[in-house]
């Protein structure tokens, strides 16, 4: 993490979020130490979906590739408010995104503004490809702390191999339009995180995409492992450079995580997500909401944190954990 987000992400921390984390810490590493949940506190995290609607077709996407099984939509703003009213005063850290591309939300900036006057870090993730200079403009002046760019490539053809119907042109446009607008309203947010899914096609890129992020004047480059919706039938973007894989093969040439499963998931801790249309799921690895545990439409944030729904799914985790699909590509 760069180290002007670290102190904007402090920036947003009060007594009540501080003492409401620990209490978080403290009761995952007493859950650790009897080998069952407790849980204490509310979550510090949360990731909220504007949209399941995207502009690209990605290889690897749910979305994309529109095999997603759940409703789609886009939030409306009551539910919006709902959510943050009843997460801020232990909220610190909101993503603003899940399923989707988050600025084919017609109100997008009206979710950031809703946020930002709760003094929350928000952090958006976007393939940039919406974003003109009117758009660019509206960013930075929204005061979005952190915004995550997809660019899997430094030429065309490798960057549309998996972003199918982007233009690589519009995403470089695109971080260029955002930093005018920093410097014109001389503002240090949002900072910008380019990201790169390392795949077969592209890894032959990475000393130029290093090389790129510097003339674009980003704040970070992160290099990402691709996920693959179907491990029985595998992928041909999995790369070669097995370091940028979060997959091995099995005596058998089945496709497993490489990092082994333990029986335990701070995620469950930290916080949770909650789709368009209300629904919280334990994390961003539930994508067709296999595991809903309420919606907060109709029942309160206390009763969805605390309820038996959440608690057995906290259970199953540390009895076993490998046997959830959702685990299986976890990076934790």
């Amino acid at each position: 993490m760069p180290f002007g987000m670290f102190i904007k992400l402090f920036s947003c921390f009060t007594f009540r979020r501080v003492f409401n984390a620990s209490k978080i810490y403290f009761s995952y590493f007493i859950s650790l130490l009897i080998g069952k949940p407790w849980l204490k506190g509310f979550p510090v995290a949360v990731s909220i979906e504007p949209t399941t609607s995207c502009n690209l077709h990605c290889v690897e996407c749910l979305t994309g590739k529109n095999i997603l099984t759940r409703p789609k939509g886009e939030i409306n703003i009551e539910v919006f408010k709902k959510i943050i009213d009843q997460t801020h005063q232990h909220l610190i850290y909101l993503s603003l995104y899940f399923q989707g591309e988050p600025f084919m939300h017609k109100n997008i900036f009206d979710l950031i503004k809703i946020a930002k006057e709760k003094k929350i870090f928000i952090e958006t993730s976007t393939n940039a490809n919406l974003i003109d200079d009117e758009v660019a403009k509206k960013i930075v002046e929204s005061d979005l702390d952190s915004i995550i760019i997809s660019i899997d490539g430094t030429s065309q053809e490798t960057y549309a191999s998996y972003r199918s119907d982007g233009q690589l042109q519009k995403v470089k446009d695109a971080i260029k339009f955002i930093d005018h607008w920093k410097k014109t309203l001389k503002s240090k947010t949002p900072f910008m995180v380019l990201q790169y899914l390392v795949t077969k096609q592209n890894e032959h890129q990475l000393v130029e995409m290093k090389q790129l992020a510097k003339q674009l004047h980003v704040n970070a480059l992160r290099f990402k492992t691709i996920q693959i919706i179907d491990m029985e039938r595998g992928s041909d973007l999995l790369p070669v450079n097995t370091r940028y894989s979060r997959y091995q093969k099995d005596k058998n040439g089945k496709l497993i995580p490489k990092k082994k499963t333990h029986n335990r998931c701070f995620r469950m801790w930290r916080g949770c997500v909650f789709t368009w249309d209300g629904y919280m799921l334990p994390c961003c690895f539930d994508k067709n909401a296999e595991h809903s545990l309420g919606n907060i439409s109709n029942t309160s944030l206390p009763e969805l944190w605390k309820s038996p729904a959440y608690n057995d799914f906290c259970k199953h985790i540390f009895r076993e954990r490998k046997t959830i699909r959702i685990c299986g590509n976890c990076t934790e």
